[in-house]
């Protein structure tokens, strides 16, 4: 599936595989995260180097017949019940869904919890394959936040250009059985896609992004860094108002409101409640940023 491979990963690195599906991304990330070996070559690393892998196929990390007690449980075996149901509280599980079978929680749920095993030992590196399929805006926007923080390496495997945009300070490129570096933005890689060809434009491409990662805030001065912040925070309430007035248009439909239309109708109403609470969210942050 890929061959010829050399490349490094330093601690403060924030990458993003970009590739079609199939090209390799997630077999690229099993092997960082020593899910699998390589047939050829060797992984080199620190032996103290703790890593933390979330991978797309939930059924694979968790155990169904077991509760999320048990899981984190597993995990610190010498914490006592109050710790764990404080760490599975952390994580975003409720009293109501630790003691129950994990095939019984949602998706988003049993996303949440293999987020939280991926991260509970504090890793250095932190790889991600695909982890907002399972989440709402709401979630998706708290992880953007997390992963901003995070004071380690990330290898992030995502179709969300937002969260790319917003986390990513490296593009690598999987493609015809290798892994590159992309030298160039996200509107490059779509223009790749479209024509095959692409331009490499030194001045987008992604440099540091805000956050709390010590190289971004050694890099910059601290005023230049919040408005970083502030400016993505404002670009994010604009999208997010623009998909509130294309909703709004929808809603505004009175042939939505006939008893044809009805499950259709349930699913708007459910994207308007989250995109209001997105919208509160991202006021917040703007709000935090500017005080």
């Amino acid at each position: 599936i890929l061959s010829n491979l050399n490349l490094r990963i330093d601690p403060e690195d924030r990458i993003a595989l970009l590739g079609a599906n199939g090209q390799g991304k997630s077999t690229f990330s099993k092997l960082i995260a020593q899910r699998i070996l390589p047939q050829k070559g060797q992984v080199t690393k620190s032996n103290k180097l703790r890593i933390g892998y979330f991978s797309q196929d939930l059924v694979t990390e968790l155990i169904l017949d077991n509760t999320a007690f048990d899981h984190i449980k597993s995990r610190i075996p010498k914490s006592n019940k109050s710790e764990v149901i404080s760490k599975l509280a952390l994580g975003g599980i409720t009293d109501e869904q630790v003691s129950i079978p994990v095939r019984s929680l949602s998706g988003g749920q049993k996303a949440r919890l293999a987020m939280l095993l991926a991260t509970l030992n504090s890793p250095h590196l932190l790889i991600l394959d695909e982890p907002t399929n399972h989440l709402d805006i709401e979630s998706r926007e708290r992880l953007a936040i997390s992963l901003n923080r995070f004071s380690g390496a990330i290898l992030l495997v995502s179709h969300d250009p937002y969260l790319i945009d917003l986390v990513a300070t490296k593009l690598w490129l999987v493609k015809d059985g290798n892994v590159t570096r992309f030298d160039s933005d996200l509107d490059s890689y779509q223009k790749l896609l479209l024509t095959g060809s692409v331009k490499t434009n030194k001045s987008k491409i992604l440099k540091s992004k805000p956050g709390n990662h010590t190289n971004t805030n050694k890099a910059l001065p601290s005023n230049q860094v919040l408005y970083r912040e502030l400016e993505k925070a404002e670009e994010r309430i604009q999208k997010l108002e623009k998909m509130r007035r294309s909703l709004d248009t929808l809603l505004s439909d009175p042939d939505l409101y006939s008893p044809i239309n009805k499950q259709r109708l349930k699913k708007l109403e459910f994207k308007d409640t989250e995109l209001s609470e997105a919208i509160k969210l991202a006021e917040t942050i703007w709000i935090e940023i500017t005080n």
